[in-house]
């Protein structure tokens, strides 16, 4: 179906489990579409709300190799508590605190160099390409000499998001 977070193409009351994963930051009216996602949701549904929160920011390996990577992407996301407030502005309840999990398998410097120079995170839009340039050129030539190297999980938040009972 086409359609957007601020106008989903369902009836209301429609849904019992909403999941948003990575996908809040892009949103071009983020109260409209907490207040769309409130809304196809029955009483009682639940909203998985998986996403970075820029006052929680984990230590992912590769902000090292880009130096305004982490400013960027904090920028970029809303803090926690912006979170709830948009989310109970929706007429939705947020649980007290996310939950921490690892939401991958540990990768190794190879790996995560490979995945990483595919440019798909949104953080290498907001980048200058010099930094980007040099960043991968650092990290190319750390991948070529501990490729086997297994780098740490860092933790992602998931933050649930609850539809009162009527």
């Amino acid at each position: 179906m086409a359609g957007s977070a601020e106008a989903i193409p369902l009836p209301d009351d429609s849904v019992d489990l909403v999941l948003l994963f990575l996908t809040l930051h892009h949103w071009s009216d983020q109260p409209q579409g907490m207040r769309e996602v409130a809304r196809v949701l029955r009483p009682g549904g639940v909203v998985l709300l998986r996403t970075q929160f820029g006052d929680r920011m984990p230590d992912l390996y590769w902000y090292r190799y880009f130096p305004s990577a982490r400013r960027v992407d904090a920028a970029m996301y809303l803090g926690l508590d912006e979170v709830r407030v948009l989310a109970e502005q929706a007429g939705l309840v947020p649980d007290p605190e996310p939950r921490w999990f690892e939401a991958s398998e540990p990768r190794t410097l190879r790996a995560t160099y490979e995945r990483l120079k595919l440019r798909a995170f949104s953080t290498f839009e907001h980048l200058p390409e010099e930094e980007i340039e040099a960043g991968f050129a650092e990290f190319e030539r750390d991948a070529a000499a501990e490729p086997e190297r297994v780098l740490p999980v860092a933790p992602a938040g998931l933050l649930v998001l609850r539809s009162p009972a009527r």
